[in-house]
């Protein structure tokens, strides 16, 4: 068996299969190009709300950078640490998003919320369904960052609790 069937075989063939269809999407002029970022904070809340709570990672688009990298680290649901492209992260979430059953997520604030900051953390509180049945909670952290007049989420990570 050859080195490039075995690494396929390691993994699953997960990564080249989402590789692949990202470069499909993108031939097909299908890429998630990025809607302009929104310029209320208590608006990119709601994004953020609704996103992960209707697991919809449409939803989740206007606030995902033109440029740069968001962190990820969603270990145990399937990511480890890394710096992804906007997207990357897209395709990442997406494919999360198709895995999990999400029972309730609600986002509360790691902070004050101050609009005139050029950052603003959130933390969210998701409960998923488990294939046993049961429920497991996590907490995800957010980093969104003003970046011109709009904000941009640049950190999703995850905190696992019981």
């Amino acid at each position: 068996m050859s080195g490039i069937h075995k690494r396929r075989e390691r993994h699953g063939g997960r990564f080249t299969a989402a590789l692949l269809g990202g470069l499909a999407v993108g031939a097909l002029g299908l890429a998630p190009a990025t809607a302009a970022a929104t310029d209320d904070l208590a608006t990119a809340r709601a994004i953020l709300q609704e996103s992960f709570a209707r697991a919809s990672v449409t939803d989740l688009r206007p606030l995902l950078p033109d440029a740069g990298r968001v962190a990820l680290a969603l270990p145990s649901l399937g990511h480890a640490d890394g710096h992804v492209s906007a997207d990357q992260c897209f395709y990442l979430l997406g494919e999360l998003f198709e895995r999990i059953t999400v029972k309730s997520f609600v986002l509360t604030s790691a902070g004050k919320i101050n609009a005139d900051a050029d950052s603003h953390r959130a933390r969210g509180h998701l409960v998923i369904r488990l294939p046993d049945g049961g429920d497991r909670r996590l907490e995800i952290h957010f980093l969104l960052a003003r970046e011109g007049s709009g904000w941009r989420l640049r950190e999703v990570r995850e905190n696992y609790r019981d």
